[in-house]
């Protein structure tokens, strides 16, 4: 399918995407696995859904576990004709791309320098705005005296 280059017909008829991920995000993960591990591996976090598709892991005899992207992406489209295979590609395509901009991102930004001032400016922001809320709870409980 020249038109569309990661789509591909199994031979049960079924359509499916196979594409190739990008060798910078490999050898970024490779290189240190903790960024993509911090934005991908706790529930909630911004592509927790996609771990399992794109990680791998492989086990050194002796050693810890080290975590890799797969090579190659691999998904069924579970639909027989073209006609119905080509919105689901596209929706697909469109969310890979950006799930390997924002892998991209996250690799090339510089991270972020905080010093223990931030924390205490932070803390100090912090315990102010809960002194807030309770003061306004605590004058929306009086009552209202009798006159």
């Amino acid at each position: 399918m020249s038109k569309y280059p990661a789509l591909e017909r199994k031979k049960s008829g079924i359509y499916a995407v196979r594409l190739r991920v990008p060798k910078d995000l490999l050898d970024f993960v490779d290189a240190d696995a903790e960024p993509w591990n911090a934005i991908s591996l706790h529930p909630g976090s911004l592509l927790n859904a996609w771990r399992e598709a794109l990680t791998t892991t492989s086990k050194v005899p002796r050693g810890p576990t080290k975590t890799k992207l797969k090579r190659e992406f691999k998904r069924t489209l579970n639909v027989r004709t073209l006609e119905q295979a080509k919105p689901a590609y596209f929706s697909l395509r469109d969310d890979l791309e950006r799930i390997f901009d924002s892998i991209r991102k996250t690799y090339t930004q510089e991270p972020a320098t905080t010093t223990s001032d931030d924390f205490l400016r932070l803390a100090a922001n912090y315990f102010a705005q809960i002194e807030v809320e309770a003061e306004r709870e605590a004058t929306q409980l009086l009552p209202y005296p009798d006159d």
